[in-house]
């Protein structure tokens, strides 16, 4: 949900206020934060933006998907990671449950020669 604040008591409780940024009144211009709070009442992932600067809305469902995927699937998003490319089975998945679990996935050859990188299709895709 979306929470309005016109007396700032929670941007100053949470300390979201900008003080070098100001509006007409001189009052200090909130930052911009996105909180996900997971069904047990944890934070999951914040987003902080400066006043001067607009919220992505790509970036912040980019960022819901990759978490409901780990919860649901057991699967982390790489770097740049959109809905539909190959997501990263989690190290607490072992190797042979990842077959039962996923199917066909692919481990990516690294210097190390540790097989942590295991590829597998994006389950919602």
């Amino acid at each position: 949900p979306v929470i309005a604040d016109a007396d700032r008591a929670i941007a100053t409780q949470m300390g979201m206020l900008d003080e070098e940024n100001t509006n007409a009144a001189g009052l200090p211009m909130t930052v911009r934060n996105v909180f996900f709070i997971g069904p047990d009442k944890k934070i999951k992932l914040i987003l902080i933006y400066p006043a001067s600067t607009g919220r992505n809305f790509h970036e912040i469902l980019r960022a819901l998907d990759s978490i409901q995927l780990a919860v649901s699937h057991s699967l982390a998003t790489p770097v740049n990671w959109i809905r539909g490319e190959d997501a990263v089975i989690l190290p607490s998945v072992p190797t042979d449950k990842a077959g039962e679990k996923y199917g066909n996935f692919n481990i990516l050859d690294l210097p190390s020669g540790k097989q942590y990188l295991r590829f597998t299709a994006d389950p919602l895709k």
